[in-house]
């Protein structure tokens, strides 16, 4: 073992404040709270979803809280949504973080033939950087969608 794979308790500290980031945005998402949600960016933050991967067709971008601030609304075509995080890997340098989080994504859906689950595996590809105050807060995140799924659904 060398120096640099030594961890510190200030190292799980950065990791845990950065995947309660990752959860934030998973609880805010679903409960639709857009004060939550723009809490967790930086006024000029970026999120951009892609199909397939990080070089795949964009299916969104939004920049800034303005933008940002529009998630809730767009949840709002589901009846209910569902964000489990799964793994989590960070590489912090100093003021600036990367992150990978696993995410699967379920989307009650309302149609002629019944509810389905549109369930979405997603790898998000996440750029953080310190606030004034030294908390950290998410300046870029790309989100994958590596492939998508429906099914029949039970609400």
């Amino acid at each position: 073992m060398t120096d640099t794979d030594v961890t510190t308790s200030d190292d799980r500290a950065d990791e845990s404040a950065l995947r309660r980031l990752a959860i934030g945005y998973a609880i805010g998402v679903d409960q639709r709270d857009r004060e939550g949600l723009l809490a967790l960016f930086h006024p000029d933050a970026r999120l951009e979803i892609r199909r397939g991967s990080a070089a795949g067709e964009v299916v969104s971008e939004l920049r800034g809280h303005g933008q940002l601030g529009l998630i809730p609304d767009a949840m709002a075509q589901y009846r209910s949504t569902f964000h489990l995080v799964g793994n989590t890997s960070y590489r912090i340098t100093g003021t600036t973080a990367e992150g990978e989080v696993y995410c699967i994504a379920h989307h009650l859906v309302d149609g002629p033939d019944g509810t389905s689950d549109l369930a979405l595996y997603l790898r998000y590809l996440d750029h953080y950087r310190r606030d004034a105050a030294g908390g950290w807060l998410i300046e870029s995140r790309q989100g994958i969608v590596q492939w998508s799924e429906r099914r029949p659904a039970q609400p």
